[in-house]
């Protein structure tokens, strides 16, 4: 059953909803900062939390503590940024004050069947099997009022820290990408994040294209179908993606060692290249114009 949120809780369905997808400490919130910043540095957008949906969801939670990042005025270290405690659901306007997209950040621990399930949400009668445990994932994969672009972050430290987490996040992206199966208005992107810490450790397979490196350490998942499909026309067979994958950084950490006196020199975080950021907004905006 589709749920119908066109009351105005996700705003104009005319305009597209972009989800930040991704486990704990995968980067998610980071990477959504360094990109308002770019937005805003590059291009005057600016951005707000989105009220209703706040109230909605998080009616005992006031919005102040939602975010502590989007208290700031673009000036916030790059690498103090804090994970969300709640989902962060925020508009993106131009320099004309004109809504482009909303965006939202989703607490990598909504994702999973963690045992401390203290805001577990009962399911809505009628709604479609949910997917997830919190309403509001299970709402916005549900409806078909808006466009929507999955982000889905492909996080090294997954793999190294946290491979029990692995096989469940991506049998979560399995079942999204089923869900929005045949909908040309659903469109996904895999994030290789940290990608200068990829390189440290398999430099080889990721000069291949991250799609190689996806493949390579996840069994091929992006060959199978749902996000590869293959049609025959007239004896003649052709695969068509239903993704792009893409490479992001946020920052760099440099290691200083120590000076002349034995002293440790301080750690230096540095902005990692504007190409990061312009290519996966380039990438969100061939998402929602259909290029691919």
């Amino acid at each position: 059953m589709d749920i119908n949120l066109s009351n105005g809780l996700w705003g104009d369905p005319k305009k597209p909803i972009v989800v930040f997808f991704g486990e704990t400490g995968s980067g998610k919130t980071t990477a959504l900062v360094r990109l308002i910043t770019f937005l805003h540095q590059n291009m005057g957008c600016s951005y707000d939390l989105c009220d209703k949906f706040h109230k909605h969801y998080y009616p005992k939670e006031p919005i102040s503590t939602v975010h502590s990042e989007f208290d700031t005025q673009f000036d916030v270290e790059i690498q103090n940024v804090e994970g969300t405690a709640l989902s962060c659901f925020c508009r993106i306007k131009d320099a004309n004050d004109t809504v482009i997209c909303r965006f939202l950040d989703t607490p990598g621990e909504n994702l999973f069947s963690v045992k401390d399930d203290v805001r577990k949400s009962k399911v809505m009668r009628g709604m479609a099997t949910p997917v997830f445990k919190y309403q509001y994932l299970n709402d916005i994969l549900n409806t078909k009022d808006y466009k929507k672009v999955w982000i889905f972050f492909m996080d090294i430290d997954m793999l190294l820290e946290h491979k029990e987490y692995a096989g469940e996040y991506l049998e979560n992206i399995t079942k999204i990408a089923k869900s929005i199966e045949g909908n040309d208005n659903d469109k996904m992107i895999f994030v290789v994040n940290k990608e200068d810490r990829v390189r440290e450790l398999y430099g080889p397979v990721l000069e291949q294209g991250c799609e190689a490196y996806i493949n390579g350490l996840f069994d091929n998942i992006l060959t199978k179908k749902p996000f590869t499909t293959e049609t025959s026309t007239l004896g003649f067979k052709s695969k068509k993606k239903h993704f792009r994958a893409i490479p992001f950084c946020s920052y760099t950490v440099d290691v200083k060692s120590a000076d002349m006196d034995g002293n440790q020199l301080p750690t230096e975080y540095n902005l990692s290249s504007e190409a990061y950021p312009a290519v996966l907004w380039q990438t969100i905006q061939d998402a929602i114009l259909n290029k691919y």
